[in-house]
């Protein structure tokens, strides 16, 4: 490949078509060039936009070393030829080598540009197990030449597949009643413990989310944390709220099958449902699309042990 490229040179300079031939050779190298994504970090979300980070590596860029810079990518949730993009992002000057190279953006602040392809994008982040990005841009290519450099405008073009939550998948850890709650006169509140677990390198800070969790159709608590933030990986993360007693005593065959699987410590197939994220509006939207499966275990048990634990010192 290197030959045919310093023949393409070669040919250009013979006939003074240059620009031509070094735009195509350039648009070659970007075509063929491969970004492999390491993390995305969304924080600091409000209703028109967020703070954007970015590690990403960029190989097979080709045998000659080159700079890219003013590089603006936009990025699409769908493929249409009448796609809107959500957000676009700015990339610092890449110094692209033969052995690859990283690229960084670190809190960058990003314009929310269409609503709803980036609700389609939160869609399929948090409900999908793999989901296509569509990037387009522009930048310039900075080829080395004997006298300087030659360059030229290149166009980005890529379609990158990222990992997704494929439903928020979660566990209960342990249940607790709140330190000293009885005695506070809050004879429902709970602690819950839960794993979420991410194999996404899109990394998100929701702010403060509230779920319930429903078994059979009944509600069986509703819970709340501060500061949920989602990253690759087993996040632990505490929750607060209370048990809906009321709920599980007016579905009492519901309410039955709960406590006997309970008892029995066998895990209770029930789901987590999103009740309202109060960050911001499309943060509140993305939070009440959460339908998922959590698995529970003795979650009686762990309350009777921890009244003990927590309100016997009193």
């Amino acid at each position: 490949m290197f030959g045919l490229l310093l023949m393409a040179l070669a040919g250009g300079v013979a006939f003074l078509n240059l620009d031509r031939v070094i735009n195509y050779i350039a648009q070659i190298l970007v075509d063929a060039s491969k970004m492999e994504i390491e993390q995305i970090m969304i924080s600091s979300c409000d209703d028109k936009g967020f703070l954007f980070s970015l590690t990403t590596k960029i190989y097979d860029t080709g045998p000659l070393p080159a700079t890219i810079t003013d590089m603006n990518l936009y990025m699409y949730s769908t493929s249409s030829a009448d796609a809107k993009a959500f957000a676009k992002i700015s990339l610092p000057p890449i110094h692209a080598s033969p052995s690859g190279t990283v690229c960084r953006v670190s809190d960058q602040r990003v314009e929310i540009l269409d609503f709803a392809a980036f609700h389609t994008f939160n869609k399929n982040l948090l409900l999908q197990e793999e989901l296509p990005t569509y990037i387009r841009g522009t930048g310039k290519l900075n080829l080395p030449w004997p006298f300087g450099f030659l360059s030229t405008v290149v166009k980005y073009e890529k379609v990158e597949m990222l990992k997704g939550l494929d439903g928020v998948h979660t566990s209960v850890l342990e249940t607790r009643k709140a330190s000293r709650s009885l005695l506070k006169g809050k004879p429902t509140a709970i602690e819950v413990d839960v794993s979420i677990v991410s194999e996404s390198p899109v990394a998100v800070d929701m702010g403060p989310v509230k779920v319930s969790i429903v078994f059979s159709g009944v509600q069986i608590a509703t819970v709340q944390s501060d500061s949920m933030v989602l990253k690759k990986g087993d996040n632990r993360i505490t929750m607060n709220g209370s048990m809906d007693f009321v709920s599980i005593s007016k579905n009492v065959g519901a309410g039955l099958k709960f406590l006997k699987k309970d008892v029995l410590d066998n895990e209770a197939e029930a789901y987590v449902k999103g009740v309202e994220g109060k960050q911001c509006v499309w943060l509140d939207q993305t939070v009440k699309m959460m339908n998922s499966k959590i698995q529970m275990g003795s979650t009686m048990a762990d309350l009777v042990r921890s009244v003990y634990t927590a309100e016997g010192a009193a």
